[in-house]
């Protein structure tokens, strides 16, 4: 009796009784099977209830973040280790006028296959060293549209980091046509301006005629 009593509290079983079970469980040291169970089920249910709750602050916080991007005036590019698009916001369609499932559904970086080749270099160092640096890059470059329209656009990219080593990218490219246009004007303008001046500037050295 002694060896049951000092048995049970080394396994630490429920606790005592009046009932037969309880006794039962006193005489041998093994705990009673119901009340084990009962308690498993407390906390699965505890442990569902609160699953549950993480699972529908989730989906709230990730429709926000899909309203965000899908209302964004700007386009949202995902890409895997190897370059390729996996997802690109709506606002892809419009800075680009090409679908979404011709974008994603391409077997190479699709921007890079519209861009200017003379922005192909920067955009390859661009991209090295946000997977092999995990640094934050930001490039502007200019592409052709579906219309053929050369457009001009602002990539600013950042490392998506697992393990401590970037396998995939994120993009935000802007529509920066409108300034790029401005800027091409003034250059313009001043290049008009300084061979103006030019001629100003020779025509007064030249001697006059007598």
């Amino acid at each position: 009796m002694v060896y049951s009593m000092i048995l049970q509290r080394v396994l630490g079983s429920v606790p005592w009784g009046s009932s037969a079970a309880d006794a039962t469980a006193i005489r041998t040291g093994v705990p009673r099977l119901d009340r084990i169970i009962e308690e498993q089920r407390r906390d699965i249910a505890t442990l569902s209830s609160e699953m549950s709750l993480s699972e529908a602050s989730r989906g709230d916080i990730i429709r926000r973040h899909a309203m965000l991007t899908d209302n964004l005036a700007a386009a949202v590019i995902i890409r895997d280790g190897q370059n390729r698009i996996t997802y690109c916001s709506p606002y892809t369609e419009v800075l680009t006028g090409y679908a979404r499932s011709e974008i994603v559904g391409s077997h190479e970086d699709f921007m890079l296959s519209i861009m200017h080749e003379d922005d192909h270099e920067r955009y390859h160092r661009a991209m090295q060293m946000v997977f092999q640096s995990a640094k934050r890059t930001s490039i502007e470059c200019a592409f052709a549209t579906r219309a053929a329209l050369n457009c001009g656009s602002k990539h600013a990219s950042v490392p998506i980091a697992s393990r401590g080593s970037a396998d995939a990218s994120l993009s935000i490219a802007l529509d920066v046509t409108a300034t790029v246009h401005y800027q091409h004007q003034v250059e313009e303008k001043n290049r008009d301006l300084r061979d103006f001046t030019y001629m100003v500037s020779h025509d007064l050295k030249a001697p006059s005629p007598r």
